[in-house]
Protein backbone atom coordinates (compact mmCIF):
# COMPACT_ATOMS: atom_id res chain seq x y z
CA UNK A 1 0.00 0.00 0.00
CA UNK A 2 1.12 3.56 -0.75
CA UNK A 3 0.42 6.32 1.78
CA UNK A 4 0.95 10.09 1.88
CA UNK A 5 1.20 12.37 4.90
CA UNK A 6 2.32 15.98 5.22
CA UNK A 7 3.06 18.75 7.73
CA UNK A 8 3.68 16.73 10.87
CA UNK A 9 5.39 19.72 12.50
CA UNK A 10 7.06 17.98 15.41
CA UNK A 11 3.99 16.17 16.77
CA UNK A 12 5.65 12.80 17.29
CA UNK A 13 2.74 11.43 19.30
CA UNK A 14 0.34 11.91 16.40
CA UNK A 15 2.82 10.49 13.90
CA UNK A 16 3.33 7.32 15.92
CA UNK A 17 -0.41 6.93 16.45
CA UNK A 18 -0.94 7.33 12.70
CA UNK A 19 1.63 4.63 11.91
CA UNK A 20 -0.24 2.31 14.29
CA UNK A 21 -3.56 3.25 12.71
CA UNK A 22 -2.53 2.46 9.13
CA UNK A 23 -0.45 -0.54 10.30
CA UNK A 24 2.45 0.41 8.05
CA UNK A 25 4.37 -2.72 7.06
CA UNK A 26 7.80 -3.22 5.50
CA UNK A 27 6.15 -3.80 2.12
CA UNK A 28 4.23 -0.50 2.28
CA UNK A 29 5.59 2.90 1.25
CA UNK A 30 4.97 6.16 3.10
CA UNK A 31 5.63 9.49 1.36
CA UNK A 32 6.05 12.50 3.66
CA UNK A 33 5.47 15.76 1.79
CA UNK A 34 7.67 18.01 3.91
CA UNK A 35 7.38 20.18 7.04
CA UNK A 36 8.28 17.44 9.49
CA UNK A 37 10.00 19.94 11.78
CA UNK A 38 9.19 23.15 13.75
CA UNK A 39 6.32 24.32 15.94
CA UNK A 40 6.20 21.03 17.86
CA UNK A 41 9.16 19.93 19.97
CA UNK A 42 9.93 16.53 18.47
CA UNK A 43 10.66 17.30 14.82
CA UNK A 44 14.27 16.14 14.95
CA UNK A 45 13.18 12.81 16.46
CA UNK A 46 10.69 12.36 13.62
CA UNK A 47 13.41 13.16 11.08
CA UNK A 48 15.66 10.50 12.54
CA UNK A 49 12.82 8.01 12.47
CA UNK A 50 12.28 8.74 8.77
CA UNK A 51 16.01 8.56 8.03
CA UNK A 52 16.18 5.10 9.58
CA UNK A 53 13.11 3.74 7.76
CA UNK A 54 13.75 2.16 4.34
CA UNK A 55 10.05 2.39 3.43
CA UNK A 56 9.66 6.14 4.08
CA UNK A 57 10.43 8.81 1.47
CA UNK A 58 10.46 12.49 2.38
CA UNK A 59 10.11 15.63 0.26
CA UNK A 60 11.50 19.05 1.09
CA UNK A 61 9.14 21.53 2.73
CA UNK A 62 9.59 25.23 3.37
CA UNK A 63 10.43 24.59 7.03
CA UNK A 64 13.25 22.24 6.11
CA UNK A 65 14.43 24.89 3.63
CA UNK A 66 14.46 27.52 6.39
CA UNK A 67 16.52 25.12 8.51
CA UNK A 68 19.03 24.70 5.68
CA UNK A 69 19.11 28.45 5.03
CA UNK A 70 20.04 28.97 8.70
CA UNK A 71 22.30 26.04 9.55
CA UNK A 72 23.25 24.55 6.19
CA UNK A 73 26.37 25.01 4.11
CA UNK A 74 24.82 27.89 2.12
CA UNK A 75 23.21 29.83 4.96
CA UNK A 76 21.56 33.13 4.13
CA UNK A 77 21.52 36.48 5.93
CA UNK A 78 18.30 36.98 7.91
CA UNK A 79 17.27 33.35 7.58
CA UNK A 80 17.38 32.68 11.32
CA UNK A 81 14.86 35.45 12.08
CA UNK A 82 12.49 34.19 9.38
CA UNK A 83 12.81 30.65 10.72
CA UNK A 84 12.22 31.74 14.31
CA UNK A 85 9.13 33.74 13.30
CA UNK A 86 7.72 30.59 11.69
CA UNK A 87 8.14 28.29 14.70
CA UNK A 88 11.72 27.14 14.10
CA UNK A 89 13.05 27.74 17.63
CA UNK A 90 12.47 24.16 18.92
CA UNK A 91 14.36 22.66 15.96
CA UNK A 92 17.14 25.25 16.20
CA UNK A 93 17.71 24.56 19.89
CA UNK A 94 17.52 20.80 19.45
CA UNK A 95 20.06 20.70 16.63
CA UNK A 96 22.51 23.15 18.21
CA UNK A 97 22.34 22.24 21.89
CA UNK A 98 21.05 18.68 22.19
CA UNK A 99 22.60 16.86 19.23
CA UNK A 100 26.23 16.01 18.56
CA UNK A 101 27.97 17.72 15.63
CA UNK A 102 27.92 14.38 13.81
CA UNK A 103 24.16 13.97 14.31
CA UNK A 104 23.53 17.56 13.24
CA UNK A 105 25.64 17.20 10.10
CA UNK A 106 23.93 13.94 9.15
CA UNK A 107 20.50 15.55 9.51
CA UNK A 108 21.50 18.63 7.50
CA UNK A 109 22.97 16.44 4.75
CA UNK A 110 19.76 14.44 4.66
CA UNK A 111 17.65 17.59 4.33
CA UNK A 112 19.90 18.96 1.59
CA UNK A 113 19.40 15.74 -0.40
CA UNK A 114 15.59 15.86 -0.38
CA UNK A 115 13.68 16.31 -3.67
CA UNK A 116 11.09 19.10 -3.90
CA UNK A 117 8.65 16.94 -5.90
CA UNK A 118 8.10 13.36 -7.02
CA UNK A 119 6.06 11.75 -9.78
CA UNK A 120 4.77 8.25 -9.05
CA UNK A 121 2.26 5.78 -10.47
CA UNK A 122 -0.04 3.70 -8.28
CA UNK A 123 -1.92 1.11 -10.31
CA UNK A 124 -2.79 3.07 -13.44
CA UNK A 125 -3.13 6.46 -11.76
CA UNK A 126 -0.37 9.07 -12.03
CA UNK A 127 0.38 11.27 -9.01
CA UNK A 128 2.48 14.39 -8.61
CA UNK A 129 3.65 14.84 -5.00
CA UNK A 130 4.79 18.28 -3.86
CA UNK A 131 4.82 20.23 -0.61
CA UNK A 132 3.56 23.62 -1.74
CA UNK A 133 2.10 24.07 -5.19
CA UNK A 134 2.74 22.21 -8.46
CA UNK A 135 4.81 24.26 -10.85
CA UNK A 136 7.89 24.43 -13.03
CA UNK A 137 9.99 26.43 -10.54
CA UNK A 138 11.43 25.30 -7.23
CA UNK A 139 10.17 28.32 -5.25
CA UNK A 140 6.42 27.66 -5.67
CA UNK A 141 6.94 23.94 -5.16
CA UNK A 142 8.26 24.70 -1.68
CA UNK A 143 6.52 27.97 -0.72
CA UNK A 144 3.48 28.24 -3.00
CA UNK A 145 -0.09 27.72 -1.82
CA UNK A 146 -3.02 26.25 -3.65
CA UNK A 147 -6.39 27.99 -3.59
CA UNK A 148 -9.94 26.70 -3.71
CA UNK A 149 -9.90 27.45 -7.45
CA UNK A 150 -6.63 25.59 -8.15
CA UNK A 151 -6.56 22.69 -10.58
CA UNK A 152 -3.95 20.19 -11.64
CA UNK A 153 -1.69 21.65 -14.35
CA UNK A 154 -0.93 18.16 -15.62
CA UNK A 155 -3.54 16.19 -17.64
CA UNK A 156 -4.65 12.93 -16.04
CA UNK A 157 -2.36 13.54 -13.03
CA UNK A 158 -3.59 14.00 -9.47
CA UNK A 159 -1.47 16.45 -7.46
CA UNK A 160 -1.09 15.74 -3.74
CA UNK A 161 0.01 18.80 -1.74
CA UNK A 162 0.47 20.02 1.83
CA UNK A 163 1.57 23.38 3.24
CA UNK A 164 -1.86 25.03 3.09
CA UNK A 165 -4.08 24.04 6.05
CA UNK A 166 -7.32 22.79 4.55
CA UNK A 167 -9.49 25.10 6.66
CA UNK A 168 -8.12 27.96 4.52
CA UNK A 169 -9.71 26.25 1.50
CA UNK A 170 -12.97 25.16 3.09
CA UNK A 171 -13.52 28.18 5.35
CA UNK A 172 -14.52 25.80 8.14
CA UNK A 173 -12.59 26.73 11.28
CA UNK A 174 -15.11 25.37 13.77
CA UNK A 175 -14.84 21.67 12.92
CA UNK A 176 -12.08 19.10 12.66
CA UNK A 177 -10.01 19.72 9.52
CA UNK A 178 -10.46 17.25 6.66
CA UNK A 179 -8.57 16.43 3.48
CA UNK A 180 -9.61 18.83 0.70
CA UNK A 181 -10.27 17.55 -2.81
CA UNK A 182 -10.25 20.02 -5.69
CA UNK A 183 -10.01 19.75 -9.46
CA UNK A 184 -7.17 17.26 -9.75
CA UNK A 185 -5.54 18.57 -6.55
CA UNK A 186 -5.80 17.06 -3.08
CA UNK A 187 -4.55 18.94 -0.02
CA UNK A 188 -3.71 16.74 2.98
CA UNK A 189 -2.43 19.39 5.45
CA UNK A 190 -5.03 19.22 8.21
CA UNK A 191 -3.34 21.68 10.57
CA UNK A 192 -0.98 19.47 12.58
CA UNK A 193 1.39 21.70 14.54
CA UNK A 194 -1.03 24.63 14.83
CA UNK A 195 -1.41 24.29 18.59
CA UNK A 196 -3.96 27.04 19.06
CA UNK A 197 -6.74 25.06 17.40
CA UNK A 198 -8.23 21.89 18.83
CA UNK A 199 -9.48 20.98 15.35
CA UNK A 200 -6.02 20.26 13.93
CA UNK A 201 -5.40 16.70 12.79
CA UNK A 202 -2.68 14.65 11.16
CA UNK A 203 -4.15 13.24 7.97
CA UNK A 204 -3.01 10.38 5.75
CA UNK A 205 -4.20 9.41 2.28
CA UNK A 206 -3.84 5.89 0.89
CA UNK A 207 -3.31 6.23 -2.83
CA UNK A 208 -4.34 2.68 -3.73
CA UNK A 209 -8.00 3.35 -2.92
CA UNK A 210 -7.95 7.03 -1.77
CA UNK A 211 -8.96 6.06 1.77
CA UNK A 212 -8.49 8.76 4.42
CA UNK A 213 -7.06 8.33 7.92
CA UNK A 214 -6.95 10.86 10.76
CA UNK A 215 -5.38 11.27 14.18
CA UNK A 216 -6.29 14.05 16.62
CA UNK A 217 -8.98 16.70 16.43
CA UNK A 218 -11.47 17.84 19.03
CA UNK A 219 -12.42 14.24 19.77
CA UNK A 220 -8.76 13.14 20.08
CA UNK A 221 -9.60 9.85 18.36
CA UNK A 222 -8.49 8.09 15.21
CA UNK A 223 -10.71 7.40 12.23
CA UNK A 224 -10.92 3.76 11.34
CA UNK A 225 -9.99 2.66 14.82
CA UNK A 226 -11.61 2.19 18.21
CA UNK A 227 -12.06 5.37 20.26
CA UNK A 228 -8.99 6.35 22.24
CA UNK A 229 -8.90 4.76 25.67
CA UNK A 230 -10.19 7.08 28.36
CA UNK A 231 -7.68 7.99 31.05
CA UNK A 232 -8.42 8.17 34.73
CA UNK A 233 -8.08 11.72 36.08
CA UNK A 234 -5.29 12.26 38.59
CA UNK A 235 -4.35 14.88 41.18
CA UNK A 236 -2.30 17.63 39.54
CA UNK A 237 -1.46 19.30 42.86
CA UNK A 238 1.68 17.21 43.42
CA UNK A 239 3.44 17.71 40.10
CA UNK A 240 7.25 18.10 40.08
CA UNK A 241 8.22 21.73 40.67
CA UNK A 242 9.81 22.25 37.26
CA UNK A 243 6.80 20.75 35.49
CA UNK A 244 4.38 22.88 37.52
CA UNK A 245 6.39 25.99 36.69
CA UNK A 246 6.25 25.29 32.94
CA UNK A 247 2.55 24.40 33.14
CA UNK A 248 1.77 27.67 34.91
CA UNK A 249 3.81 29.65 32.36
CA UNK A 250 2.00 27.98 29.46
CA UNK A 251 -1.45 28.63 30.92
CA UNK A 252 -0.52 32.27 31.57
CA UNK A 253 0.74 32.58 27.98
CA UNK A 254 -2.52 31.17 26.66
CA UNK A 255 -4.55 33.63 28.70
CA UNK A 256 -2.43 36.61 27.62
CA UNK A 257 -2.13 35.53 23.94
CA UNK A 258 1.64 35.98 23.99
CA UNK A 259 3.57 35.85 20.70
CA UNK A 260 6.03 33.24 22.03
CA UNK A 261 3.41 30.63 22.89
CA UNK A 262 5.16 28.04 20.70
CA UNK A 263 8.24 28.30 22.94
CA UNK A 264 6.14 27.84 26.10
CA UNK A 265 4.41 24.85 24.46
CA UNK A 266 7.79 23.25 23.74
CA UNK A 267 9.03 23.85 27.29
CA UNK A 268 5.91 22.22 28.74
CA UNK A 269 6.11 19.30 26.31
CA UNK A 270 9.74 18.72 27.30
CA UNK A 271 8.95 18.96 31.02
CA UNK A 272 6.19 16.36 30.74
CA UNK A 273 8.51 13.99 28.88
CA UNK A 274 11.35 14.56 31.36
CA UNK A 275 9.08 13.91 34.35
CA UNK A 276 7.85 10.68 32.74
CA UNK A 277 11.36 9.45 31.90
CA UNK A 278 12.59 10.20 35.43
CA UNK A 279 9.68 8.30 36.97
CA UNK A 280 8.19 11.35 38.70
CA UNK A 281 4.91 10.79 36.86
CA UNK A 282 3.55 7.68 35.17
CA UNK A 283 3.16 7.13 31.44
CA UNK A 284 -0.62 7.44 31.78
CA UNK A 285 -0.27 10.68 33.76
CA UNK A 286 2.05 12.10 31.11
CA UNK A 287 -0.38 11.18 28.35
CA UNK A 288 -3.25 12.73 30.29
CA UNK A 289 -1.33 15.99 30.67
CA UNK A 290 -0.41 16.07 26.97
CA UNK A 291 -4.00 15.49 25.85
CA UNK A 292 -5.43 17.99 28.36
CA UNK A 293 -3.05 20.87 27.72
CA UNK A 294 -1.18 20.29 24.45
CA UNK A 295 -3.08 18.05 22.08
Amino acid sequence: MIYCVSDIHGELDKFERLLDLIQLSDSDRLYILGDVIDRGAMGVDILQKIMAAPNMTMLLGNHEQMCLDTLGAHNEYGARDLWRQNGGSPTYRELLYHRTPHERNMILRFLASLPDHLDIVVGTQKFHLVHGCPGTDREPRIWGRVSAESGSPYPDVICIVGHTPTNLLTGRDDEDFRIWRGDGIIDIDCGCGHHRTEHRRLACLRLDDMAEFYVGGSGCGESGSLPAEELEPFDEQDLPASLQRDLDAYQKGLAEHVSYLDCLWCELYGSINSAQWSGEISEDQARCLREKYLF
